[in-house]
């Protein structure tokens, strides 16, 4: 898969997790953490839904202007995800799978090679 294709792809992922987070956060805290998620949390989930969807679309639309700083934005994410998880235990189910997910697209974004 060319590098544009990768980054395409993780855009594509990106906006069916953000569309899902942001339809169905409560199912997603269940599925991840084993509880539904309180209303400020189903705010936060919802806003990350809404990034990622954001995100998604300028990957799919213009994926090789957007691969560098797509990539550091899921690592700066990932980041503070881990560092939530540490800091406050009741959350480290949903930010470890936060974090993953991020991490899967830093991955895929990341990895892409623009032409020379």
């Amino acid at each position: 898969m060319s590098g544009g294709g990768r980054v395409r792809l993780a855009g594509a992922i990106g906006i069916a997790w953000g569309a899902a987070l942001f339809a169905y956060p409560d199912d997603v805290w269940q599925r991840v953490a084993g509880r539904g998620c309180n209303g400020d949390e189903q705010l936060v989930t919802q806003v990350l839904g809404l990034r990622h969807i954001a995100q998604g679309a300028a990957q799919v639309l213009a994926p090789q202007a957007v691969r560098r700083p797509a990539a550091l934005v899921d690592t700066a994410h990932a980041v503070s995800m881990l560092a939530l998880a540490a800091w406050r235990r009741e959350y480290a189910p949903a930010a470890l799978a936060s974090a993953a997910v991020s991490l899967g697209g830093a991955a895929l974004s990341g990895g892409a090679r623009a032409p020379r």
